[in-house]
């Protein structure tokens, strides 16, 4: 049984973009986290764009999958681009899973 290496997620304004860093394990207990800081930097600084740095994400599963998904629906339908840098455990299950959504 593998132990969950806990989730922080940082934000950086530059301008009218953002940057939402999270580090750690994307899982079900901390997909929350994740989904809210994209909401939180949607709602609080209005962006043009928002990259989503998940180079220290060492572990995603489908839940985290599927909060980068809504992420993504979300920043488009306030007019956002959404950017997502990929390390390779979430490069990999992105390819492996084909969930419409790539990295950038």
């Amino acid at each position: 049984m593998r132990s969950a290496a806990p989730l922080s997620v940082s934000l950086e304004q530059i301008g009218d973009s953002i940057t939402v860093r999270p580090v750690g394990e994307v899982d079900m207990s901390s997909v929350p986290m994740l989904g809210d800081s994209v909401r939180r930097a949607l709602e609080k600084h209005r962006p043009e764009s928002i990259t989503l740095d998940l180079t220290a994400v060492s572990f995603i599963d489908a839940r985290g999958l599927h909060a980068l998904v809504m992420s993504d629906r979300l920043a488009r339908k306030d007019g956002c681009r959404l950017r997502i840098k990929c390390g390779n455990a979430v490069r990999r299950m992105i390819e492996l899973t084909h969930v419409g959504i790539s990295c950038g």
